[in-house]
Order: C-alpha cells, then sequence, then structure tokens
C-alpha cells in the first residue's frame, strides 16, 4: 500500500503537550513518520502512514485529550 500524508489541526500547543502524544504515536503502528508544528496557529499534525486512515488517527489524538480536526 502507498503512503499517505495526512494533516491535522490539533489543540497540541506545549513541548509537553508534544510529548504526551510522542510515545503514542511512536508505538502506534503503521506510523511512518509524524510532527508538529507548534509555532503554526493550527499546531498541525503531519502523519505519514500507509495503513491509518484519518478517522483512526483523529480517535488516537483524542484518547490522549487533543483536539484533532483533519485539514483539506
Amino acid at each position: 500500500m502507498e503512503e499517505q500524508i495526512f494533516v491535522f489541526k490539533t489543540s497540541i500547543k506545549t513541548e509537553r503537550d508534544r510529548q504526551n502524544i510522542c510515545s503514542l504515536l511512536n508505538a502506534t503502528e503503521g506510523v511512518a513518520d509524524w510532527n508538529v508544528d507548534l509555532d503554526d496557529c493550527d499546531r498541525v499534525l503531519r502523519i505519514v502512514t500507509a495503513t491509518l486512515d484519518a478517522v483512526s488517527i483523529i480517535e488516537l489524538i483524542n484518547q490522549k485529550g487533543y483536539l484533532c480536526i483533519e485539514l483539506d
């Protein structure tokens, strides 16, 4: 399956918030790469995956208590 890049607006605001999702995303099978831009007003989370869909990613981030909305 081909890798896709998903982009989300999040409520991840601080480095501590980023660390909270770090272990989750690093341990999630199918996440090839990810990063979050804390300097962007939308706190953009970018995830590269060949197996996950946007809904699964949103649910993962929501479980940690953060807002996560897919951007077009």
